[in-house]
């Protein structure tokens, strides 16, 4: 179904990056555009929102915007994901029944004219790197692709493109914000990496965060492919059993698996696994499976899809080696964000760890720490707001030290750090308290550390 936008009146809630998006195309669709967000007077100090209002946004203050909706002014409301259904317009907006969609389910009522095909990536850890792999290998097989979504560059941007001119194949990262206000069954394929504790300052239960999840898949064509790990699909069985699904992990009763040397589909073995991925469990090999799922299914060959991965490089601050110092290495895992994206990386290194974390606490449990933590992580540097949160938890099985600059732990972990160990940036937690982004976050932590080498 084509939404059409020409003469509506439409009332965009968050000028952030998709917000903003949004706006700019509805604004290039003869649409009259009023923006609302909590922080106006800072953002009408941007240059892309001067501009934006040049050609024909206007502005408004929650309460004027509130005023506005419930006089029925707005033919719809675009909502930005970090909005969450308790903020007061947002529940104005669905108490009188206006039309409320987000930025993605904008673009992809008017995607239809561009003939691409749709992959929709979702998890709560992985998701951009399944996201930007799968656009590398794609390309790197002759079949333009460009990821797109929460890693980055939002839908509605594409729009301006001719058919001519727009990819194959578009891969979209989706959060579970952004699957909350997705409604049109637009997806040719979807994957649902993992499901584990986060984002429970926004969700009431860990189930209510599952099916904001699970949503992905009833936003698949009913010819569409559909793919979940294992553990996930028994972990939330209850709420995704309804959907047609195939799965991926490491038993032979999946639809695709790997024996740690080998992968094998419905039962035959299609490729041996490239070394860097034999052996063990690993995210990164979980992550593969599902890239190569799916490409699979869009008609790469196998050896294909393997070379092409040999050449993809990961997104920066993902269990990112940043330098070996006097015998101690160093590793950026900023975007490391909740507790279980901790266990995976501290289950991928295999020497002793001094870990830094903290930040802002998303609403879980640090105890899952404790047991994959014992015999490999020596120490815990805390910062942030979620520091006595982590102590309190934790302080009987590790000894933990705080800190009130990053700089000061950062300092610290490289003293506590003895030849063949590893300091580990690894928050487990969002990075807000203290930086503007968690890639800020990364990139700071990489200065201090290469001062520190500057100065040995």
């Amino acid at each position: 179904m084509v939404l059409e936008l020409k003469g509506k009146s439409a009332l965009v809630f968050g000028l952030g990056i998709s917000g903003r998006s949004a706006a700019r195309y509805m604004l290039s669709e003869n649409c009259s555009v009023t923006a609302v967000d909590d922080a106006l007077s800072s953002l009408l100090n941007s240059l892309e929102v001067q501009n934006l209002q040049s050609t024909g946004l206007k502005c408004l203050e929650i309460h004027e915007a509130m005023e506005k909706l419930s006089q029925m002014e707005f033919d719809l409301v675009i909502v930005s994901p970090g909005v969450p259904k308790s903020h007061p317009l947002y529940a104005l907006a669905m108490k009188i029944k206006i039309s409320v969609i987000g930025e993605v389910e904008l673009a992809m009522q008017q995607f239809s004219r561009l003939n691409c095909k749709c992959i929709g990536v979702t998890g709560t850890n992985g998701k951009t790197t399944v996201n930007f792999l799968l656009e590398h290998i794609f390309n790197a097989n002759g079949i333009k692709t460009k990821a797109m979504g929460n890693s980055g560059i939002p839908l509605t941007s594409l729009l301006c493109e001719t058919k001519e001119s727009a990819p194959e194949i578009v891969v979209i990262e989706l959060s579970s914000y952004q699957l909350e206000t997705l409604h049109s069954r637009c997806l040719d394929a979807g994957i649902l990496l993992n499901i584990t504790p986060d984002h429970l300052d926004r969700y009431t239960s860990m189930l209510d965060y599952a099916k904001a999840k699970a949503r992905l898949f009833a936003c698949v064509k009913s010819d569409g492919i559909s793919y979940v790990e294992e553990n996930c699909y028994l972990a939330f069985k209850n709420i995704l059993e309804k959907h047609e699904l195939k799965t991926y992990g490491y038993k032979p009763s999946c639809n695709l698996y790997s024996d740690f040397h080998q992968i094998l589909r419905e039962g035959s073995v299609e490729c041996t696994l490239p070394l860097q991925y034999q052996g063990r469990v690993s995210h990164d090999l979980e992550n593969m499976l599902a890239v190569y799922g799916v490409a699979i299914e869009f008609g790469l060959k196998p050896q294909d899809i393997l070379n092409s991965m040999l050449s993809f490089k990961k997104p920066p601050h993902r269990l990112e080696f940043v330098r070996e110092l006097r015998g101690v290495t160093y590793i950026d895992d900023s975007k490391a964000t909740n507790v279980d994206a901790v266990v995976r990386a501290v289950e991928s290194i295999q020497t002793p760890i001094i870990l830094i974390a903290g930040g802002v606490d998303k609403g879980g449990s640090y105890k899952p720490w404790q047991i994959p933590f014992k015999g490999r992580v020596q120490a815990i540097c805390t910062i942030g707001q979620a520091a006595q949160k982590i102590k309190e938890e934790l302080h009987e099985n590790f000894p933990i030290y705080h800190f009130n600059s990053f700089d000061e732990a950062v300092g610290y972990a490289s003293k506590l750090a003895k030849p063949l160990e590893t300091v580990l940036l690894s928050p487990g937690c969002s990075s807000f308290d203290m930086f503007s982004s968690y890639a800020h976050r990364g990139e700071t932590f990489k200065t201090i550390i290469n001062n520190l080498v500057h100065h040995d």
